[in-house]
């Protein structure tokens, strides 16, 4: 059994990659700075899946979130799927 006065420890980040390549100096940079300090739960903005550690799970919000259109105001923008899960 468990003992239930214990708490659970969580290490979470935030972090805005400024679109960063994958490819590029930089995306090697924010690579190893999302990595480095191991979070159990890692949210990303203006990132892509190549800026991710290579373990765990990934939520997707799809494309152009927070992109401005003429066609389009944010909160015309389409809620996260259930299949957008990895």
């Amino acid at each position: 059994m468990s003992d239930t006065n214990q708490l659970a420890m969580a290490r979470i980040g935030t972090w805005n990659t400024q679109w960063a390549n994958p490819r590029g100096a930089k995306g090697d940079r924010v690579r190893a700075a999302l990595a480095a300090p191991g979070c159990d739960l890692l949210c990303v903005t203006e990132g892509s899946a190549g800026l991710l550690p290579t373990e765990g799970h990934v939520i997707d919000g799809g494309r152009g979130w927070g992109l401005y259109r003429a066609a389009q105001r944010p909160e015309e923008s389409a809620p996260l799927e259930p299949g957008a899960v990895g």
